[in-house]
């Protein structure tokens, strides 16, 4: 198991060999562990992209894409992918890799959160901390990424 922090949460990654199985949060940072910025490109190589399907697979890259402080929506990922914003949507929610794969960065059409895994409050947080503005759950278009 690896520990990381972030955006005042404490994430707890299981491996399985040379690979991410899953990430999962695990409460209030600890200061004793690392801040996910300083082990991300490490962890990004630990993505065993093999065991997703060719679409689940081909959404993952495209949000991977999606720079800290930008959001896209799912109609948007769905466009550049070909797939329906539904199925991208179910694909976030697939997605045992949060912030490695960085779900939270998705937000509905309207620009309101929409859901997310570990709850909604942490997506606001997360995005908040990642320089996203945002006014009554819903992002200003500024950070838009269409």
């Amino acid at each position: 198991m690896l520990y990381f922090n972030y955006a005042g949460y404490l994430f707890r990654a299981y491996l399985r060999g040379s690979f991410i199985e899953r990430i999962e949060l695990v409460g209030r940072e600890n200061k004793k562990y690392e801040n996910f910025e300083k082990l991300e490109k490490k962890l990004i190589k630990m993505i065993d992209f093999n065991k997703f399907g060719e679409k689940m697979k081909k959404v993952y890259l495209e949000l991977m894409k999606v720079p800290r402080g930008n959001v896209t929506t799912y109609k948007a990922l769905g466009r550049k992918t070909g797939l329906h914003a539904r199925a991208v949507a179910r694909y976030m929610s697939l997605n045992r890799l949060p912030i490695l794969i960085p779900c939270h960065r998705v937000v509905m059409s309207d620009l309101t959160l929409g859901g997310y895994t570990l709850g909604i409050n942490v997506k606001k947080r997360i995005l908040e901390h990642e320089g996203v503005k945002i006014i009554k759950n819903r992002v200003l278009k500024e950070y838009v990424i269409l």
